[in-house]
């Protein structure tokens, strides 16, 4: 039980670590920008590197995409006016490109902040090509009723190219 705890513990740690947007504590260093899309390389405090793709919506809110050196694509989202009342916790959420849901299961909340892995890597490519071939994203609840926030996916797809490129060079 001891070592459960501590595996726990540090997962949480690399948790926190990773789950920041690409400017707090961090060197970013801009790639491309294209519409409401740009795509940097990040240094981030704890030393981890990482290609992101992302946006902001008119509300501040932040959306990205995300890989680091070893593979895995992680989605990580930023909402600016909203704090968790539950704490810290795994949730499941939903997201929806244009009419195509992904049910996110254990998503990591940590306060304002929403972190959620891809389990495997066929996945990640149908959700980049939608990312790419739509208009607008959209964050739901568990059961989709609530649409908790919308960015649009205007030059995503000239953002996707380029996060490709970038992720070329880390993997």
């Amino acid at each position: 039980m001891k070592l459960k705890g501590q595996i726990i513990a540090s997962i949480l740690f690399a948790c926190s670590t990773l789950m920041a947007p690409a400017t707090a504590d961090a060197e970013v260093v801009r790639l491309f920008s294209h519409k409401a899309w740009t795509v940097s390389y990040v240094t981030f405090a704890s030393g981890r590197t990482a290609c992101t793709a992302g946006t902001r919506n008119g509300n501040g809110d932040f959306f990205d995409i995300r890989v680091y050196p070893g593979g895995g694509l992680a989605t990580f989202i930023e909402l600016n006016n909203w704090t968790s009342d539950i704490g810290d916790r795994d949730v499941n959420m939903v997201l929806d490109v244009d009419y195509h849901r992904w049910t996110l299961l254990d998503t990591s909340l940590m306060g304002n902040s929403f972190m959620f892995w891809f389990p495997n890597e066929s996945g990640t490519g149908q959700f980049n090509r939608q990312l790419a071939n739509g208009n607008a994203i959209a964050l739901k609840t568990w059961n989709g009723k609530h649409t908790m926030a919308t960015w649009s996916l205007a030059g995503s797809s000239a953002a996707i190219l380029a996060f490709r490129e970038c992720i070329a060079r880390i993997i």
